[in-house]
């Protein structure tokens, strides 16, 4: 039917790019493709062919991930939108996958609004993908990274704080996500070195550690602003080790929960066994659709050409039923 359409979802790596197929709470994977060859699999274009009618949602889970915050003066429409693209294009030399988020104004009488820009510091690790979808006029909803999910992933996992650091583990790396009053404010994607689960949950305690003396320096956070809650979504046969070595103090308290809770919390009803926090992610992704993402009018010109048609066909079946 015009109105429903399969949903895919593509899920990108440094090493590979892995497709699923998403329905009602459950992740399928379908393919699995190389990202670290000159050219692109032609059994992806396959994969595109044998559903010419399906939504792609990009998920991007890579270390090349920046983030800047600075802060401009009060400006608005027209002459914001043009600062904000100079801004962009002075920062990134791919402006069709950048993305600025207001942090809000600050108070006296300037104004000043504080802004975070975003985008990836290697986007051929993605172009490939999206121009081959684009080729095939496949619709493409947006793409994400991972950080973006953190404050609705935390949120559907019944954690309702406004500032919190959550730490994912996906088979790409453990990912510290920093978000602040539900926005995203820093990120980062890493490898825990250990020889076995209790040396990788002592190193991560340490690497938080770290981590919130950092944002502290960076004054992302108070010195006297309390404990930052830290969230860890663990694999549930590591459960016992993440509580022996993560231990609460003044300025960290953390919640471990289990994949298995997790996935109950969020709604996830099915997904492959060797899926670790990504099953979470994809399912997020494709139950919760953000509102921020990445991609240019370009990259998503079938979507929206789709989406118009929609509404258009939508408003012409209201006028019809308005006149009966």
């Amino acid at each position: 039917m015009l109105f429903r359409s399969a949903k895919r979802l593509l899920y990108v790596t440094s090493e590979k790019v892995s497709a699923f197929s998403w329905n009602a709470g459950t992740v399928v994977q379908d393919a699995v493709f190389d990202n670290n060859k000159e050219e692109l699999p032609p059994e992806f274009l396959d994969y595109v062919d044998e559903a010419p009618n399906a939504l792609y949602f990009v998920l991007v889970d890579i270390v090349e991930e920046d983030f800047h915050q600075e802060m401009i003066p009060y400006v608005r429409g027209g002459d914001r939108r043009t600062l904000l693209q100079r801004k962009v294009a002075q920062r990134y030399r791919d402006i069709s996958l950048a993305l600025t988020l207001s942090l809000g104004f600050e108070t006296g009488p300037r104004r000043e609004e504080s802004i975070l820009f975003a985008s990836f510091t290697n986007t051929q690790q993605i172009q490939p993908w999206l121009f081959a979808l684009n080729g095939k006029e496949a619709r493409v909803v947006g793409v994400y990274s991972v950080p973006l999910l953190a404050p609705t992933l935390a949120k559907r996992i019944g954690f309702e704080q406004k500032r919190f650091l959550l730490v994912t583990i996906q088979n790409a790396g453990i990912r510290q996500s920093f978000v602040d009053n539900g926005q995203i404010r820093f990120s980062r994607l890493g490898q825990i070195e250990g020889d076995n689960m209790l040396q990788r949950a002592t190193a991560l305690a340490m690497e938080t550690n770290r981590l919130q003396q950092y944002l502290t320096n960076m004054r992302m956070l108070a010195r006297d602003g309390g404990a930052l809650d830290v969230i860890i979504v663990s694999p549930d046969e590591a459960l016992s080790e993440f509580r022996s070595a993560c231990s609460s103090n003044a300025q960290i308290s953390y919640h471990i929960v289990g994949f298995d809770e997790a996935c109950k919390k969020a709604g996830l009803k099915s997904a492959p066994s060797h899926l670790l926090a990504e099953r979470l992610l994809l399912h997020i992704l494709a139950a919760a659709q953000p509102a921020h993402q990445f991609a240019d009018d370009d990259h998503r010109r079938y979507f929206n050409l789709w989406r118009a048609r929609i509404a258009s066909l939508a408003a012409g079946a209201a006028i019809c039923v308005f006149c009966l």
